[in-house]
């Protein structure tokens, strides 16, 4: 379930999701080394549960600083930066651009906003979406009146 949430998470860009995920993942694995601690101490070894304490400690310190950097990031419209890359090497591409001058990505909720401002050639006109020679592939939030 642990992977599902994480993979879920980040395909439709959930922060909080993955983070979810990595929680349940860490109780399985805190499950386990509870089970591998009380084994240990059955057979005698007295520092079982002290060491796999500290473990767990670790584990679960590490899995919080993953998960915060995540959400701090997000909370901070930050976007990987071989998207931008990418966003600007498709625009590049686009009949009419010569050029992208400017480009902001960021997250809205599950959804990655971009603002951009192009220089395109003098033939090239602003009367609508029907005037243009490229449309996104992914549907705008609000629809476009011509």
């Amino acid at each position: 379930m642990a992977r599902y949430r994480i993979r879920v998470g980040r395909e439709i860009g959930s922060a909080a999701l993955v983070a979810d995920g990595l929680h349940a993942r860490t109780d399985g694995f805190t499950s386990l080394a509870v089970l591998l601690s009380a084994a240990g101490a059955a057979l005698g070894w007295r520092l079982a549960d002290p060491v796999v304490g500290l473990a767990i400690t670790a584990a679960i310190t590490l899995v919080l600083r993953d998960a915060a950097r995540e959400v701090f990031r997000r909370l901070m419209d930050a976007v990987d930066p071989a998207l931008a890359d990418r966003a600007e090497r498709v625009l590049d591409e686009v009949p009419g651009v010569r050029g992208v001058g400017e480009l902001r990505l960021r997250w809205i909720g599950h959804r990655l906003r971009a603002e951009v401002a192009l220089m395109v050639d003098g033939e090239v006109t602003s009367a609508g979406p029907t005037a243009s020679p490229w449309r996104p592939s992914t549907p705008c939030c609000t629809p476009c009146r011509g």
